[in-house]
């Protein structure tokens, strides 16, 4: 249960999700527009996070890209991030959806879209290139800029959640060793159990064994008291009868001597002359 309380727990933490909200200013462009919000963290800091933008044209197709910072010390934040519009063919009249999208290491990723107008100015001289190629060069550059930054904050949050990741399975291998050694434990101790309560079963039986010897012995004394109880009976009768013997005997010669006396003639006394 441990283990899987230990593996399932990274998993249930990351289920909470990370929340943004996003505007644009103005909402009918013609040169640059600014995309801001808030940001909150699902735990944690937003401090070393970022939002990413992407701006799609009335077809869907991606015109723009860029990564704003978050701004915060806490879990709440904001961002704010300029584009400058037009600089390719992709940039037609119409309404734009602009998706911004924020996740951090410990949360389930969250979006939210906001929409623009934008008209275009159609092409104009400028000398040597039109505003339109002009416009066009710029903004290749800027998107292209916006990209690698955008990248290179993907890959510092990818090179964290890896060191995470890796932190996260340092402990949890320490968890399972830990485990193992109290598991290890355990059944060291089951072990001396099972020894003691042998011990304990051979005492019982031993026991038990003396029991039952001393009945036998108490048995034998028993019957042992029980004859002498009836061999002294048997003394006392006859002992009784003996004594009855020689008292008859006795009267029988004391009645003997008396008649024997009594048949005796008495002597005639003298007289004196």
């Amino acid at each position: 249960m441990l283990l899987a309380f230990l593996i399932l727990s990274p998993l249930a933490a990351a289920a909470a999700s990370d929340a943004v909200t996003v505007t644009v200013a103005p909402s009918a462009v013609t040169t640059t527009f600014t995309v801001s919000g808030s940001v909150t963290a699902a735990s944690g800091s937003v401090t070393g996070t970022a939002v990413f933008i992407k701006v799609a044209n009335p077809t869907g197709s991606t015109v723009a890209v860029g990564s704003a910072p978050a701004s915060g010390s806490g879990a709440s934040g904001t961002y704010s991030e300029t584009f400058t519009a037009g600089g390719s063919s992709g940039w037609t009249t119409g309404t734009y959806t602009v998706t911004a999208t924020y996740g951090t290491t410990s949360g389930v990723p969250a979006s939210a879209t906001a929409s623009f107008t934008y008209t275009s100015s159609g092409p104009t001289s400028t000398g040597g290139i039109s505003t339109t190629q002009f416009n066009d060069i710029m903004g290749n550059i800027s998107a292209l800029s916006k990209q690698i930054s955008a990248l290179t904050t993907t890959v510092n949050t990818l090179s964290s959640t890896e060191t995470s990741n890796a932190n996260a399975i340092a402990s949890l291998q320490t968890s399972v060793s830990q485990l193992s050694s109290a598991v290890s434990s355990l059944s060291t101790a089951v072990s001396s159990l099972a020894t003691t309560a042998t011990n304990i079963q051979s005492a019982v039986t031993s026991v038990g064994n003396s029991i039952t010897s001393l009945n036998s012995v108490v048995q034998t004394v028993n019957s042992q008291v029980q004859t002498a109880a009836s061999d002294a009976n048997s003394a006392a009768a006859t002992a009784t009868a003996s004594q009855t013997y020689v008292l008859v005997v006795a009267v029988i010669a004391a009645i003997t001597l008396v008649l024997e006396l009594a048949s005796r003639p008495v002597p005639t006394p003298r007289r004196s002359s």
